[in-house]
C-alpha cells in the first residue's frame, strides 16, 4: 500500500470527508485497492461502518468498482447488510451494487 492509499484508508476509517476529498477520493484517485490480505477495500470499510456521506463521495469517483468483492466473494452490500447499515444498503443499491453477491 502506498502512502497516499494509507492516507485515504485513514480518512475513510475516521469518516473524515474533507481529508477524503483533499486526497482526491471523490474525483479520479483509484479507490479499488485492497487494504488487507483477505481483500478488504475502502468501499467495504465505509459500508461496514455505515458512513453514508463517504460512500456518496466515493460514488462520484469514476474509478470506483461498486460491485468489487474481497477474497471471500463478499461485496460492500453484503457487509452493509451484515452490520445492519440500512442507509448504506440503500445507497449501494442506488449505485448499482450487486445485491445478490454471495460468498
Amino acid at each position: 500500500m502506498t502512502e497516499d492509499q494509507r492516507k485515504l484508508l485513514i480518512a475513510v476509517e475516521q469518516n473524515d470527508k474533507q481529508r477524503f476529498i483533499s486526497l482526491g477520493g471523490a474525483t479520479t484517485t483509484d479507490l479499488n485497492f485492497t487494504v488487507s490480505t483477505d481483500g478488504v477495500f475502502l468501499l467495504m470499510i465505509a459500508a461496514a461502518k455505515g458512513f453514508v456521506e463517504i460512500i456518496e463521495l466515493m460514488s462520484k469517483n469514476s474509478t470506483l468498482d461498486v460491485s468489487k468483492t474481497d477474497s471471500n466473494g463478499l461485496n460492500a452490500f453484503f457487509i452493509a447488510a451484515w452490520y445492519n447499515r440500512l442507509g448504506a444498503m440503500r445507497l449501494l443499491i442506488s449505485m448499482g451494487c450487486d445485491i445478490l453477491a454471495v460468498n
